[in-house]
């Protein structure tokens, strides 16, 4: 996804309508796909996610875990990828408390931005094809900008400062 060439294309159109979120959008999948082009998977195992791991999924019994809900999208993939969305950038606890379970290994704190990044971009091709092809009102991708230009806690120390926008004279 983050190297698909349409949703590059879409974010361009959308960044001629709505040059800084546009311009936060297409900085922020460069960088994605450059973390992960410059990411060593060798060695690195798969297992099966639930993906949707989040506290509305989650039942207790008291403060004892009961249950897990909502497998629909349950998959094998790297381990980080269930837990990034889960962090959603600022909710350093949830890394705290995987490492107190599991160490995460160099390969999980690679992953860890850029597939939060990742998540952060699905249906955003949509949303912006949409609006173009109906020629709509821009869409409000606040959430997705406001996700992406997070520095706090663990983020501040992972990812690569944004940059800001240049302006055009």
């Amino acid at each position: 996804m983050i190297g698909d060439p349409e949703l590059i294309g879409l974010i361009q159109e959308y960044e001629k309508l709505k040059p800084s979120e546009g311009h936060v959008l297409r900085w922020h999948i460069e960088q994605t796909r450059e973390d992960f082009d410059r990411t060593n998977f060798c060695g690195g195992e798969t297992t099966v996610l639930h993906s949707d791991f989040a506290s509305w999924n989650l039942l207790y019994k008291g403060k004892d875990l009961a249950g897990i809900l909502d497998f629909d999208a349950t998959h094998l993939n790297y381990r980080v990828a269930d837990f990034a969305n889960s962090w959603r950038g600022n909710q350093d606890e949830v890394i705290d408390g995987y490492e107190q379970v599991q160490r995460l290994s160099d390969l999980d704190w690679a992953l860890l931005v850029p597939v939060y990044r990742a998540w952060l971009f699905i249906g955003v091709k949509q949303v912006i094809k949409t609006m173009l092809v109906e020629n709509g009102t821009p869409p409000n991708l606040e959430w997705q900008i406001r996700h992406l230009l997070r520095r706090e806690g663990l983020a501040g120390r992972l990812a690569v400062a944004y940059p800001g926008r240049k302006s055009r004279s």
